[in-house]
């Protein structure tokens, strides 16, 4: 059993060894198409998170119901991050270049998991946009939020900044990704050209095909062998001479 593996593996080698240009060939093109596509054809996208805290004014002693009224609160504030007057009282605020449905698809706001706090995630065409929807967006929550609920008001206390990087595409990520999908693919066509490929290539494979020992083999001799033979004279000739 472990010989038949050894001899398994080794006719992996063997094909890979054999049809190495190929593999190389598919993987460099797949890092080439990628670089391409992440430098040169994929617009950057930025992201910038501004942050909001709902405050209950009205209750001083916190108990279960109230912390439970004030995670549903909370969870209500998030989901009007995303309301229709919400997004336009930012629009024409700040002259946003987008109608309500396309920033709606530009906005995520969520609420944080047993905190008061809910956070704007923004994306933009540049780290100033994203970080100036993610800003007005907050503010304009803020201020629709006052007055839905008696004692609660939300307030920003943490505004969003432009991110010195781009979220989106991430260059050095897809280059290792499109590496390693190109060894793939490339191994892959490697193999199924081995399968489709009938010639001998070498003795060791002749005697795994037909089972014989080899004798002798016979050099291959190209034509330019051939002709640098040619035209160079022999010896007994230069000798007559």
């Amino acid at each position: 059993m472990q010989e038949e593996r050894e001899l398994e593996l080794q006719d992996y080698l063997r094909v890979i060894r054999r049809r190495l240009r190929t593999i190389v060939w598919v993987t460099v093109v797949a890092v080439v198409v990628s670089g391409i596509l992440s430098f040169f054809v994929i617009k950057p996208t930025y992201q910038a998170q501004a942050t909001l805290i709902v405050v209950n004014k009205s209750t001083p002693v916190v108990d279960y119901n109230t912390f439970t009224l004030d995670e549903q609160l909370v969870q209500t504030y998030a989901t009007l991050g995303t309301s229709y007057g919400v997004l336009e009282h930012a629009i024409l605020a700040d002259n946003i270049p987008y109608t309500e449905i396309q920033l709606s698809k530009l906005l995520t706001v969520t609420a944080v998991t047993n905190t008061d706090l809910v956070t704007v995630q923004a994306q933009g065409e540049s780290a100033q946009q994203a970080a100036a929807i993610a800003n007005e967006v907050a503010t304009s929550l803020a201020v629709k939020a006052k007055g839905v609920t008696p004692g609660y008001y939300v307030s920003v206390v943490d505004a969003a900044v432009p991110p010195p990087l781009p979220a989106s595409p991430n260059k050095k990520l897809n280059l290792i990704l499109a590496l390693v999908l190109g060894l793939m693919v490339g191994l892959g066509i490697a193999f199924l050209q081995e399968y489709f490929d009938r010639t001998i290539h070498d003795p060791e494979q002749l005697m795994r095909e037909l089972g014989v020992s080899v004798l002798a083999t016979v050099p291959t001799i190209d034509d330019a062998s051939v002709q640098m033979t040619r035209r160079q004279p022999s010896k007994q000739g230069r000798m007559r001479a």
